[in-house]
């Protein structure tokens, strides 16, 4: 689900799925190659009062 999400973002998963419960805030990083191009993708998610959601800065 980590790599999914760091390259689609949360799609039709719910965030709560990708988060520990006891989680505030979460984030991954996946790093890869192509060509010999390097790329990283990085997405975080936030916990708030009524969900969890991609942080909006992504």
């Amino acid at each position: 689900m980590a790599v999914e999400f760091a390259l689609f973002g949360t799609g039709s998963q719910k965030g709560d799925t990708l988060l520990s419960k006891k989680a505030k805030d979460g984030s991954v990083i996946l790093c890869f190659q192509v060509d010999g191009i390097s790329y990283e993708a990085k997405r975080d998610l936030k916990r708030t009062a009524k969900s969890v959601g991609q942080h909006p800065k992504n």
